[in-house]
């Protein structure tokens, strides 16, 4: 969770851990449409660490059309983990007034 947090903060590659340029940022469009905006948890990535991932992760290996230039006007949002489903799940009833944040989210107005 921490690297993924801080890896969309930054705007660091999911793959090598280095901040990604303007000019070198990619993404793997992977994500959903929620309430008019589409969101993703995928981190941006350098184009040479996206080919080496299309080559070696199992999750990627086929997906090259979803590889595109990182979008601007996006906006990056936390998420409150806690509500019923963790309460059931793990029986941990979480205070959202503590600020515990689960993954970060990248989204857009709808694409």
């Amino acid at each position: 969770m921490v690297r993924q947090r801080r890896s969309i903060a930054e705007m660091r590659c999911t793959v090598c851990g280095e901040r990604t340029l303007l000019n070198d940022r990619w993404w793997f469009r992977l994500g959903r449409v929620e309430e008019g905006f589409f969101m993703t948890t995928e981190a941006p990535v350098h184009r040479a660490c996206a080919d080496y991932a299309l080559t070696v992760c199992p999750h990627l290996r086929g997906r090259d059309r979803d590889l595109e230039r990182m979008p601007g006007g996006y906006q990056v949002l936390s998420a409150i983990v806690g509500g019923p489903a963790v309460e059931r799940d793990f029986g941990i009833r979480i205070d959202p007034a503590r600020g515990i944040i689960g993954s970060l989210k990248i989204a857009w107005v709808q694409l």
